[in-house]
């Protein structure tokens, strides 16, 4: 496959240092780059930025497009000369394989292959709740379908970087104007902002157009409100990962061939809504009934998505690499980070071995094993149904933060006080804190991807973290490490003294956070407090903004 074409992720990277520049509004035909109040914009036609892309892939060409393997040949000459690949593998009345695209009749709408695969609308009763009584059964053999094409890649690649380069050269086309020029700290200010808010708007929407793992890393670059501006953060936050639901038939032929090893839906389950409680990027979440009446939440993840999500989270890899020293920080090792984690989600074995570990110790006091209520809900998977494709597991009745948010925003529900939204503010922060001060202090196990899409509000009034797919374990000497920063930070004197300078820069040191060589005492301080505390002012005169050139984040 083509390595660099293969994964992807959020808009992280396109968030730059404070003197470092972002972008631009565009039409059909000229890219538009913001320009200093007062003066007219710059205008760079097609053919002219089209000599800089094509510096830019002449400089990264060795990255993303020489690592085609042989298959990819293949794959292609396949694709151009109709050699047969179709290679069945499945049950009675189930075709599972790959097959070439066939011819596209004259004059039929055809989607574009830049944007997400999507299926088939659902076809069930008009209830939605499928039945062994109502049950149409298999529309006859079903497939799954296809990987992305090696075309379909690169061409979510070409239109990923189309996007992108114009975006990160508005931001070197600011801080060269800024160098040119002397302006107030206010017009400076504001000129940051109109570039973030463009670049916010560019982003955002080109994650939004190709979903997959750049919205699961918009979401993540969401809650990061301490390393990102406000505009691409407040925006990033609004991103949904939905894509359109599977067909039932689709859903079905998975459940079968996966959880049941090619058995009836009905020999598990009396009810089965055909209609998703959710439609993600990964996979689906259906609500469904038990033979013997227990409601359950069954997870289908999409056949061939791994191939997409990976090639997407490289794009990110190889971007982010041959701009290391352009942008603020390394993004490149935080989404090889990212891609380590993204493994783990395709694996529903995985997520159930931890939903079930989490369960276990936080329905449980630590030392003494007494069963306790825990501070958040963790569902657990059902014995005897779980696959790496098919999970099912304890229905969570409730809303995410993310709907409760839109619905308010909108003025829909039940419209509730100042009072009453600020307990209810308390109550999900004292939930969340404890639950992960005790995950993260007590087994060093936790969630990987706490947003508000995966934070639920019962009916009951409990909160319930959902979706496990992405935890991380942490080893003991950082669980001690981490106790000891915050132990400090909250003993800290007002007025700190060089001993107490002394004291974060060994514990900083001690976390794993390498400095650079003209780091001080004072600014592994500084760096400490940014961190982990929300205090507005840090010593030495550091600026609390990460995009500052004096944040002692640039010290790392």
């Amino acid at each position: 496959s083509i390595s660099c074409i293969g994964g992807g992720h959020k808009q992280v990277l396109f968030t730059m240092s404070l003197h470092t520049p972002m972008v631009s509004t565009m039409s059909d035909t000229h890219y538009y780059y913001t320009a200093p109040s007062g003066s007219a914009p710059t205008v760079i036609s097609k053919w002219s930025l089209s000599l800089v892309i094509s510096a830019f892939f002449f400089f990264a060409g060795s990255v993303l497009f020489i690592d085609i393997c042989l298959d990819d040949l293949s794959e292609v000459m396949t694709e151009h000369f109709a050699l047969p690949t179709t290679h069945p593998t499945a049950t009675a009345n189930i075709r599972v394989g790959f097959t070439t695209a066939q011819p596209n009749p004259l004059g039929a709408p055809q989607r574009s292959s830049i944007l997400p695969l999507k299926t088939a609308t659902v076809d069930a009763p008009a209830n939605s709740v499928v039945t062994p009584e109502n049950d149409r059964g298999s529309a006859g053999a079903v497939e799954f379908p296809p990987p992305l094409s090696v075309f379909q890649r690169m061409q979510r690649s070409a239109y990923f970087y189309s996007k992108a380069i114009p975006v990160i050269f508005s931001y070197q086309n600011l801080k060269a104007r800024l160098r040119l020029g002397s302006r107030s700290p206010e017009e400076t200010q504001k000129e940051w902002d109109d570039t973030h808010e463009d670049g916010s708007v560019v982003i955002t929407n080109v994650i939004d157009d190709l979903k997959g793992f750049y919205v699961k890393s918009g979401q993540l670059i969401a809650t990061r409100v301490d390393l990102f501006p406000e505009q691409y953060t407040s925006k990033l936050s609004k991103l949904q990962d939905d894509a359109e639901p599977m067909s039932f038939e689709l859903v079905r032929a998975v459940v079968e061939q996966e959880l049941l090893g090619g058995g009836s839906l009905w020999e598990v389950f009396e009810t089965f809504d055909a209609e998703p409680l959710g439609s993600a990027s990964v996979a689906q979440v259906h609500k469904a009934t038990l033979i013997g009446g227990q409601v359950v939440a069954v997870k289908v993840q999409r056949p061939n998505i791994e191939p997409k999500m990976m090639g997407d989270i490289g794009n990110l890899k190889t971007i982010s690499k041959q701009l290391r020293n352009q942008l603020p920080y390394d993004y490149y090792v935080i989404f090889k980070e990212l891609e380590t984690q993204l493994i783990n989600e395709f694996d529903f074995l995985h997520e159930a071995r931890s939903m079930t570990q989490v369960a276990d110790h936080l329905g449980h006091e630590q030392w003494t094993g007494v069963p306790v209520k825990p501070f958040v809900r963790v569902p657990r998977p059902v014995q005897g149904l779980v696959s790496k494709r098919a999970l099912v597991m304890d229905f969570v009745d409730g809303d995410t933060l993310t709907t409760i948010a839109e619905r308010a925003e909108k003025g829909e529900g039940k419209q509730i006080s100042k009072v009453e939204q600020e307990l209810f503010a308390r109550m999900l922060l004292k939930a969340l804190t404890a639950a992960f001060g005790r995950m993260i202090f007590e087994t060093g196990f936790f969630h990987g991807d706490p947003h508000p899409g995966n934070i639920m509000f019962q009916k009951n009034g409990d909160v319930a973290l959902i979706d496990w797919g992405q935890t991380k374990q942490i080893s003991r000497r950082l669980k001690l490490n981490l106790a000891r920063v915050i132990t400090a930070l909250a003993n800290r004197p007002a007025e700190m003294t060089d001993k107490d300078y002394a004291l974060f820069a060994k514990l900083v040191t001690e976390i794993g956070v390498k400095m650079t060589p003209d780091a001080t005492n004072v600014t592994c301080a500084a760096l400490a407090i940014w961190l982990f505390d929300s205090t507005p002012e840090l010593p030495g005169g550091y600026s609390t903004n990460e995009l500052s050139e004096n944040a002692p984040v640039r010290k790392v």
